[in-house]
């Protein structure tokens, strides 16, 4: 994960599995923790207004949301 805006009002999720199963992991930002889960079949993100958002593989996504 990337910020792309300062406190993370704006980044980019790019997981890669580089060969594991499956990743899980959180970033802390200064609005709460921005959480990754991902499979080879599956990106889930969890922002700091609780929302998951469903994303496909093998693409660059942008997440903003965070005030």
């Amino acid at each position: 994960m990337k910020a792309t805006q300062p406190g993370y009002a704006a980044y980019v999720v790019e997981p890669e599995l580089g060969g594991l199963a499956w990743i899980d992991g959180k970033v802390p930002t200064p609005h709460g923790d921005i959480a990754v889960h991902a499979d080879a079949t599956t990106i889930r993100v969890t922002g700091v207004a609780g929302q998951g958002v469903p994303l496909e593989r093998g693409k660059t996504v942008t997440v903003s949301g965070a005030e």
